[in-house]
């Protein structure tokens, strides 16, 4: 804080006058500058401080992304030939035939809490326009593959587990028989599984695009246009990784 005393003596002319209040005014200007540049030297150290910490955050939500999606296209793999081995003892009566659950791999979920945090405390606001646009990308693809997750458990608890626990389990008590399965319990399981591989598969597909925009960024990319045809094109890519399911309408 910048104290001004009074003269010691008082001013016996106007001249001496003007002198001491000048003198003031200059006093105060290089306080201000001062602080301003300490100030300005304090922001900037923040804002190096925060670059680094989005950047680390970066690589690593796309690398828990990456890990995620994988995983998860195993899986959908996987419950696509479910879903086939079922279609095919409705239509063909065939016996039931798929391959056994893969074992999930050991993976962390994507997440952007520096940004958060960053945002809820107002240092976004020494990033450039550009800059908290590209960013804010991510953290909205995160948030919708949040709620496609729960969504998904939702289809799982209130529609998939209820329509295939009316079929009939093997003697082993472990796997559905379906061979002796009423047809309409068949069907309705079929469609379950069906609802729920569309409701996972738009998780994955989520977090492709997120892989899509955490690559862009960590490129220096800050137009939002060409970070969401990032996205659509690991989309797209990935989407031909997927065994294909006809899913209903």
């Amino acid at each position: 804080m910048l104290d001004v005393h009074p003269p010691h003596h008082a001013a016996n002319s106007w001249r001496d006058f003007f002198i001491h209040i000048a003198t003031i005014v200059v006093g105060l200007l290089i306080a201000i500058a001062l602080e301003q540049t300490v100030e300005a030297i304090h922001h900037r150290h923040q804002r190096n401080e925060l670059i680094e910490q989005l950047d680390a955050e970066h690589h690593q939500t796309l690398k828990d992304a990456i890990d995620d999606a994988a995983n998860d296209e195993m899986f959908l793999n996987w419950e696509a030939e479910r879903i086939e081995a079922l279609q095919r003892v409705i239509t063909q009566h065939q016996p039931y035939s798929a391959p056994p659950r893969p074992a999930a791999a050991v993976y962390n979920s994507p997440g952007d809490p520096v940004w958060l945090a960053a945002k809820a405390s107002g240092l976004t606001s020494l990033l450039p326009q550009q800059v908290v646009i590209a960013n804010s990308e991510p953290e909205i693809l995160l948030r919708h593959m949040g709620d496609q997750i729960a969504e998904s458990v939702r289809v799982q608890n209130t529609i998939l587990i209820p329509a295939c626990s009316r079929v009939p389990l093997l003697p082993d008590a472990t796997e559905p028989d379906y061979a002796h399965a009423d047809i309409h319990d068949l069907r309705d399981c079929l469609a379950a599984n069906m609802s729920a591989y569309a409701a996972r598969r738009a998780a994955f597909i989520l977090k492709i695009y997120i892989r899509g925009a955490e690559e862009a960024i960590l490129d220096g990319e800050t137009d939002i246009d060409r970070i969401d045809r990032r996205e659509i094109e690991e989309g797209n890519a990935a989407r031909t990784r997927l065994r294909p399911v006809t899913l209903p309408r």
